[in-house]
């Protein structure tokens, strides 16, 4: 099972097509993927420039505790992947205690795209 951790998906930002196309990327492939959804305070950027601050904490704190339920609920399952849609997201590494914790063993995976190229370093994604 993949596990797929999308950034928002904001009309006015990529991050729209990547929530739609990523999941039928894996699914063309053949992978079984489950889409862990947020929940946003708005739909367009208010404060800051590339993501709305307080959504995007928003979103990915209510994405965490769906993740926390689902290890919770023996839904994550040895071998499972988790792909997140963007490295920079705080609680990542919760995931990876978690699944020690929890004695389940996932991969963890995700882009690094805008803190990346912002420091000059070209990688499109890696595994954590």
């Amino acid at each position: 099972m993949i596990w797929y951790v999308p950034i928002e998906p904001l009309e006015e930002r990529y991050t729209a097509s990547w929530y739609k196309n990523i999941p039928l990327y894996f699914l063309d492939k053949g992978a079984e993927v489950w889409t862990i959804d947020g929940q946003t305070l708005t739909d367009s950027v208010k404060v800051g420039t590339f993501l709305d601050i307080n959504s995007t904490v928003h979103y990915k704190c209510s994405q965490m505790q769906e993740i926390a339920k689902l290890f919770s609920d023996g839904k994550i399952k040895n071998g499972d992947i988790f792909f997140f849609g963007d490295a920079e997201f705080w609680g990542l590494e919760a995931v990876r205690l978690m699944s020690q914790m929890n004695k389940v063993a996932v991969k963890i995976f995700a882009f690094l795209h805008v803190r990346s190229f912002a420091n000059g370093v070209g990688f499109a994604m890696g595994a954590c």
